[in-house]
This record gives structure tokens, C-alpha cells and sequence, in this order.
């Protein structure tokens, strides 16, 4: 099962499905990436690919795992799903066959709208690049026993939010921080019945220092652990922008 688009010398880039489907769950970016490239296309569609390399290291792809292929062709990317069938060498080539299981299709990244507001918002520092919030069960009992009572949270202002992270403003430096924990209180109206408090997981991506006025950005991409949490966060910008457009038009 292959494409018209896709022929020998074209790039690949191999993840495993798996790790793939739990980013897009979860927003959480730990996904192993395999650089390859198509060597040959047998008749009876197997593609030849160059085994990948990892510090110029030969890296065997595991035959029981389900991979996503990422093909760079003359008409943009592809993308498919599929599987490893053996390892060989031929020549002075290391290779390894894989059958597509399923129709390579156009690549279309997902994007999420970003809404400019200001939402007071909190942000706890939870730990560095060893730290992994997925495989976190219970988040209180994980705060009561690793996060010390005189570690306290920042407190700032969410610049502008989305589906997919958040710009969070505050005057506290957190600097060796990776991971924090965000609570975000979504206003929608003057009433305290119209707030809705949420509390998600985040990973800093970038810091950014204001010199002049003292404070820091930083932008966070969340992670979740309940994807209701981001279908209520994606509910919660809709309404907003419709209250705005509906405002602009005079209803």
C-alpha cells in the first residue's frame, strides 16, 4: 500500500504510534523521533528503508511495535501508519522493510485558536526534566508527599490562552523549572457562579525577562491528563470569542 508521491530518496521520519497518540492525548511532547529514508519500493509495495542512526549508532526498530511514517515528498508530507518487518544488510547498506498498513495521506498539522485575555492565574513548580506528570496517579497525594510546604506558588496573569498552552505572566523567577502546575481561574462573567477554576499541568517552554517592568513570560505547553480538561478549556475560548463578535456586531 503505498503512494504515487513516495520514491527512493525520500526522507522519513519514523515514531512510534504509541507515543504519538499519547502527545496528541495529552499535550505531553516525549516522542522518540527516527530519521530514515526510502532506499527502495518492491513490487509488491514494501518499502526499503535505511535503518536510522542515533550518534552513529544503528538503531534496530522493534518488529512488534506500530510506527507512524512521516514521508517528505515533491508535494509536501505524507503520513502513514505501519510496521517493521525484518532488519538486513546488504552491501555495505543497513536496511529494513516496512509494510504500510494504512493509505499514506496529506499531513495536516493541527492548530488551536489563541485567545489574548487576562486571567489570574497561579503557577507551582512540581520538578525538572526527570520529572514525567503522566505517570502521576494522584495529584494531591503526589503534592503532599514531594512538593515541600515552603515552596509556593507564583502568582501572575495568563496573557492569552489556547487548547494547547498558555502565556503566563508574574514577577517570580523560575529558572531550573520544567514542569508546573497551573491553576487558571476562566472568567466568564461578572458573578463567581461565572468562574470556573481549573487546575493542569504545564511544561515551560520559553522564559522571556522584562527588564523594565521586572516580571517574566513564560509560555507553557499544557499537559494533560484528562482530555476533558482541554475540550474545556477549547469550549471556554469559543465562547469567549463569540461574546466578542457578537459585541463587535451589536447583538
Amino acid at each position: 500500500m503505498t503512494s504515487m508521491e513516495l520514491k527512493a530518496g525520500c526522507k522519513v521520519t519514523i515514531t512510534i504510534t504509541q507515543q504519538t497518540a499519547r502527545k496528541q492525548q495529552n499535550g505531553y511532547d516525549k516522542v522518540v523521533k527516527y530519521l530514515s529514508e526510502i532506499f527502495d519500493i518492491k513490487d509488491d509495495g514494501t518499502l526499503v528503508l535505511q535503518a536510522p542512526l542515533d550518534k552513529l549508532k544503528l538503531v534496530v526498530l522493534d518488529t512488534n511495535l506500530r510506527y507512524d511514517f512521516t514521508f517528505s515528498t515533491d508535494k509536501g508530507f505524507l503520513i502513514a501508519q505501519g510496521r517493521i518487518l525484518n532488519h538486513y544488510r546488504q552491501g555495505h547498506f543497513f536496511l529494513m522493510d516496512a509494510e504500510l498498513m494504512t493509505p499514506p495521506e496529506k499531513f495536516q498539522r493541527r492548530e488551536f485558536f489563541r485567545l489574548d485575555c487576562s486571567l489570574h492565574a497561579t503557577c507551582l513548580p512540581l520538578g525538572g526534566e526527570k520529572f514525567d506528570p503522566l505517570e502521576i496517579t494522584d495529584l494531591d497525594e503526589y503534592l503532599q508527599e514531594n512538593v515541600p510546604d515552603y515552596v509556593s506558588a507564583a502568582v501572575g496573569t495568563i496573557l492569552n490562552i489556547s487548547g494547547g498552552g498558555a502565556l503566563f505572566m508574574t514577577e517570580r523567577d523560575l529558572t531550573g523549572t520544567e514542569f508546573v502546575l497551573l491553576k487558571i481561574v476562566l472568567d466568564r462573567g461578572e458573578e463567581e457562579s461565572d468562574k470556573d477554576t481549573i487546575e493542569i499541568i504545564g511544561r515551560i517552554l520559553e522564559q522571556e525577562k522584562n527588564e523594565i517592568a521586572g516580571n517574566y513570560r513564560y509560555r507553557i505547553m499544557f499537559v494533560f491528563r484528562n482530555p476533558r480538561f482541554r475540550e474545556k478549556i477549547v469550549q471556554y475560548v469559543f465562547e469567549v470569542q463569540r461574546r466578542l463578535r457578537r459585541k463587535e456586531q451589536g447583538i
